[in-house]
């Protein structure tokens, strides 16, 4: 079966849309059409229902799913270390969820470039369960995520503590006009979740939710409003009076991990990178 064949489906499983499709991966919209169709011949069932123009998968289009994202994510990655390798270069696949990004992995890349500078990098946004499948289907070789999954084969190494605070761009707001006014949630994983949830029960639902600290903090500089944020995110905001600290506020301590496979070919390599990070 050809690789191309997978992707395919996938791509169109995402832009639910053949022509859009097409122009995503640079080909005709009737070479996606034959893809598809030989995809389904070669399973012998249907993997789309086609509706006017809604496109959606069928039980078994739901099946395969995950598994071509697996194939596809694994033949990408066994051609990266081919190349690699070749190279002589040593390669190290990192997904963190969104959130850690800017609070993290900004200063570790500039550590790794100055300490490592033949090691070869790629990093992905990406969810708690997509980073776990891919540690266990070695495609990655660290996950950074605030809720480590308990997971035999896979092992959890803490990083850091991560102060969360409620941030707003008007001086002097009480708790209550801080949630009321253009309050913005962040998405800071299900922990956080739940405890926000405890501490503001009565809270009318938020307009505008965020799974970036980076995209609430531009928005509460240019438009206005209040957030909880990592409070190493705020501080320039805050010493530069920007953005103010809401008193008496609760804040949320969390913690967030670097989980790697416990068999991994890379371990000794992952365990020299995960060292810049403290």
């Amino acid at each position: 079966m050809d690789i191309d064949f997978l992707r395919t489906f996938i791509e169109v499983n995402r832009t639910r849309h053949f022509a859009k499709t097409a122009k995503d991966l640079f080909v005709s919209q009737s070479t996606i059409s034959a893809r598809i169709r030989l995809l389904e011949e070669s399973l012998g069932v249907k993997l789309f229902t086609r509706d006017r123009n809604d496109i959606r998968l069928t039980k078994a289009g739901e099946r395969l799913l995950p598994q071509a994202e697996l194939i596809v994510s694994q033949w990408d990655e066994t051609k990266r270390e081919i190349l690699t390798s070749d190279r002589g270069l040593q390669t190290l696949s990192v997904g963190s969820v969104s959130s850690l990004w800017d609070i993290l992995l900004q200063d570790w890349l500039g550590k790794l470039k100055e300490k490592m500078p033949d090691l070869q990098f790629k990093g992905e946004s990406l969810g708690s369960f997509s980073q776990t499948r891919a540690l266990l289907a070695r495609t990655l070789d660290v996950g950074l995520m605030f809720e480590p999954p308990k997971v035999a084969d896979l092992e959890a190494k803490w990083i850091c503590k991560i102060e969360l605070v409620l941030i707003s761009s008007q001086k002097g707001l009480s708790i209550s006009e801080a949630l009321e006014n253009d309050y913005i949630f962040v998405e800071w994983g299900t922990t956080f979740l739940t405890e926000h949830g405890r501490a503001f029960p009565n809270i009318s639902p938020p307009r505008l939710q965020l799974d970036l600290g980076r995209w609430a903090v531009d928005y509460l500089l240019h438009n206005g409003g209040s957030a909880y944020l990592a409070k190493t995110m705020a501080t320039s905001h805050l010493e530069s009076g920007n953005l103010h600290l809401v008193k008496e506020a609760p804040s949320f301590q969390h913690e967030a991990f670097a989980v790697f496979n416990k068999k991994s070919k890379n371990r000794e390599l992952v365990e020299q990178a995960l060292d810049l990070i403290l």
